[in-house]
């Protein structure tokens, strides 16, 4: 939103990289819900659509610059260490992972519950294969919701 402000262009490093989109609320909402619901040990997930930083990066310009579609995107390329996509929970913690309807709870080793997911969750959580948000027109509702002080973390 700061380039936006001062009329430069928008950086993105990937057009393909992919991030997960969590509001504020949604983030504190994970909190809440680990401090409710720990037993002690536990990794929760907060299940959260993705979408391509190109994709964030249009939606972002048609809402806030009034140049809309037509401000420029500047792809910069990779940063040392960036990862291409997200990953949230990884193949081996897959193993022990309770599925709920807004997280995953990955469970220590030493204390598996019977109940975990009957059917295999896949190899991995991952940005890539979360449910994505493919159009600009998607990602604007999540806009909607953050605040200025969301847009600028």
């Amino acid at each position: 939103k700061r380039q936006i402000e001062s009329d430069e262009p928008l950086t993105i490093t990937v057009p393909e990289m992919t991030r997960f989109l969590l509001t504020l609320d949604q983030s504190v909402g994970l909190v809440l819900h680990a401090m409710k619901h720990a037993i002690g040990g536990e990794i929760f997930v907060r299940k959260a659509p993705a979408c391509t930083i190109e994709t964030l990066a249009d939606a972002v310009r048609r809402k806030f610059s009034p140049k809309g579609a037509e401000h420029p995107i500047s792809v910069i390329g990779i940063r040392p260490g960036e990862k291409l996509h997200e990953t949230l929970v990884n193949e081996y913690e897959m193993q022990r992972v309770t599925e709920e309807e807004l997280f995953y709870t990955v469970h220590p080793e030493y204390n598996v519950p019977e109940h975990r997911a009957e059917k295999p969750l896949g190899t991995e959580y991952t940005s890539a294969n979360a449910s994505q948000l493919e159009a600009a027109a998607d990602i604007e509702p999540l806009l909607d919701k953050m605040g200025d002080i969301e847009l600028y973390i």
